[in-house]
């Protein structure tokens, strides 16, 4: 249960991942809390196994003794030993992860509004319900169990390995699915705008003199310091060829990489025109680049004033509502391709 940031294990009956070496470092994460942090409760009179302490006391110069008495000695002891078990258990699980696209999809799921798809049970999500074959695609992407049985030929593209863990399904475009996705994602941003009052508009034509390329997703009229707005949508993944290195070694950088080729491939010229490029980065998993939260912050607060609402409560409202639409939408990529 602390080897993923939700406790997804207890709303779903999947099957452990096949890698074996993840399946042995989870009983054993589950055997330490199961015993020592469920059962345990910490008092002057009990004490730990020594090879328990072993492992929590990651001082060489501290006695398992005294490392035992400083806990019961605190303030709040069982609150400590629970942070520190938590602790070693999430340590445990991240020592496990072998191969690039385990670490690069960790990495991802590590991020905290990537999480909140899972935070309602079984299958809610805000004013949302995914259905349960949905909501477990998307649980078996995050926890890196098989979607298929067998890597096999991808029957919608026919070119590249559908894997079984399905994260090709997720950036296949044949079919036009990842611009469906693309397209319901820049739709939903243009409601939340016009929520508020800011005249959205999708896809508008020749806001460059001379040039037929569309940087505006989204078209703001009226923005922040009385500018006009172009959001340019995009949703990348960890786990591409591209990124999958670069997300193991370096949490985020996919949404980064893709953040800063927006900005290098309009931003210059949108300046001098005298419009503000704001790209709006989302991976597969959820994760959001930094400044595409920013830019949610800002939309949030300027709909609440719009509509005499507390800005927490609409940012929180966008956030569900744009996750929902990415996890339907991903969920149904790898659904469709079985």
């Amino acid at each position: 249960m602390f080897l993923v940031p939700w406790g997804v294990y207890f709303c779903c009956d999947f099957n452990f991942p096949d890698n074996p070496l993840k399946t042995a470092i989870f009983f054993v994460s589950a055997d330490v809390v199961e015993d020592h942090l469920l059962k345990l409760n910490l008092t002057s009179q009990n004490s730990i196994p020594d090879n328990i302490l072993n492992k929590l006391n990651q001082s060489v110069d501290i006695s398992n003794e005294e490392f035992l008495d400083s806990i019961k000695s605190s303030e709040k002891p069982q609150l400590v030993l629970n942070t520190l078990i938590a602790t070693e258990a999430q340590r445990l699980f991240e020592s496990s992860l072998v191969t690039s696209k385990d670490k690069s999809t960790y990495n991802s799921i590590k991020n905290g509004e990537a999480a909140d798809i899972f935070k309602r049970l079984p299958y809610r999500f805000g004013k949302h319900v995914l259905s349960p074959i949905y909501f477990q695609s998307k649980a078996k992407l995050h926890l890196g169990i098989n979607q298929y049985p067998y890597d096999q030929k991808c029957n919608s593209c026919e070119l590249d390995i559908n894997d079984r863990m399905g994260t090709h399904a997720t950036i296949c475009s044949y079919g036009g699915c990842t611009i469906i996705r693309h397209n319901k994602i820049r739709d939903l941003i243009i409601s939340h705008c016009n929520q508020g009052g800011l005249g959205a508009k999708a896809e508008q034509n020749y806001l460059i003199p001379g040039s037929s390329k569309k940087p505006a997703d989204c078209y703001i009229p009226m923005w922040i310091d009385h500018k006009k707005a172009c959001v340019d949508v995009t949703v990348t993944s960890p786990c591409s060829i591209t990124n999958e290195f670069n997300a193991a070694c370096n949490p985020g950088s996919h949404l980064e990489s893709k953040y800063e080729a927006k900005i290098s491939k309009y931003k210059e010229v949108l300046d001098q025109n005298e419009y503000t490029l704001i790209p709006f980065v989302i991976d597969t998993f959820g994760g959001i680049h930094p400044e595409s939260m920013l830019f949610l912050k800002r939309l949030a607060s300027i709909t609440a004033i719009y509509v005499g609402k507390n800005w927490k409560k609409v940012f929180k409202d966008i956030v569900a509502d744009i996750q929902f639409c990415l996890a339907r939408q991903v969920a149904r990529q790898i659904v469709t391709r079985r």
